[in-house]
């Protein structure tokens, strides 16, 4: 890989050698710390608001902290990667409204959505996504969240990369709709080709979720939720009954039916039954979102989870990346 070094301009100053380290966290901390010889920070002039980024990948930010020792031989630089900034924009309704609702091709929408705060970072494409959107509902969600739920649901998620430019022209942060790349039935991982997969099963979790709205005593608007053996969430039908039902509250006092309807979905995901699958994957060009499968044969567990997180590592003149997923049943 090529590791670029751009001023605050995002034009390139250069590219990183052996005397540099890296490590970029994409999905968890969403976080990059680059370490690099004094003289060949300030051959390249860095400061705040450069930017370090691997050409066509999501591997990149925006340097926001610096930490320096006139006794030291090494600077050190730290910053957000893009998909962060994603995450600390917050998609509000219109004055009046209860939800922004969108609806239309999934680029345009993302486009709407970047056109303010920290979306200002980004270049979306013109072009048609193929993915149509109709009539989604935003309330007060950060616009990683909100968008990814929204391509989610169609099939689709957040395509992020930094594009170099022409001669003389700065490199762009491009975000897009694409749709999921399943790789589930040819990317296997299962421990072998010293590939760690550690995968659990959390089988103690809520199925039954109590979920209170508006109104007080008798008139409070109530709404039950239960967790189906496929991990689905029905208001209806009660799959776990007798010894095996859990139950728990959520109480959400003064929301109305959509929003305690949506707010108790989200609370009893994280409350149910889960699996989980961790694996060190080096071998394959992943983006956040597609899916993989793990497997343990001795436990039988088998799981296709999407990835959710990447991390790049460089020192020493090598590099490597390392692949993690985590899903809920």
């Amino acid at each position: 890989m090529d590791y670029v070094i751009a001023d605050t301009s995002r034009m390139e100053l250069g590219y990183l050698d052996d005397t540099a380290s890296l490590d970029i966290d994409v999905g968890d901390t969403s976080d990059f710390e680059l370490t690099i010889p004094r003289e060949r920070s300030e051959y390249f002039g860095i400061q705040k608001g450069c930017c370090i980024f691997v050409p066509n990948t999501e591997f990149g930010g925006m340097i926001e902290e610096i930490q320096s020792a006139t006794s030291e031989t090494n600077i050190t630089y730290r910053g957000n990667v893009w998909r962060l900034y994603l995450d600390q924009l917050i998609i509000e309704p219109p004055s009046g409204q209860a939800y922004r609702i969108v609806s239309g091709d999934a680029n345009s929408i993302i486009a709407q959505i970047l056109s303010q705060g920290t979306g200002l970072l980004f270049d979306v494409p013109d072009e048609d996504s193929g993915i149509y959107i109709s009539s989604y509902r935003f309330r007060y969600v950060s616009a990683l969240s909100g968008l990814s739920a929204m391509l989610e649901a169609q099939g689709g998620r957040l395509d992020i990369k930094a594009i170099q430019g022409d001669s003389n022209e700065p490199f762009r942060v491009v975000v897009r709709a694409v749709k999921i790349q399943n790789y589930s039935e040819e990317l296997e991982y299962n421990g072998d080709d010293n590939i760690n997969v550690n995968v659990q099963k959390y089988e103690r979790g809520i199925n039954h979720l109590i979920c209170l709205g508006q109104g007080e005593l008798t008139e409070r608007l109530v709404i039950h939720l239960y967790a189906q053996l496929d991990g689905s969430i029905s208001q209806t039908r009660k799959y776990y009954t007798g010894t095996a039902e859990r139950t728990a509250v959520y109480d959400f006092s003064n929301a109305e039916q959509d929003e305690l309807l949506d707010g108790g979905i989200e609370r009893l995901k994280e409350l149910m039954n889960s699996s989980s699958a961790d694996m060190d994957i080096s071998d394959a060009n992943l983006e956040i979102g597609d899916i993989v499968t793990a497997r343990d044969r001795d436990a039988g567990i088998v799981l296709s989870r999407p990835i959710v997180n990447k991390i790049l590592r460089f020192s020493d003149g090598r590099e490597s990346v390392e692949y993690k997923v985590k899903g809920e049943n």
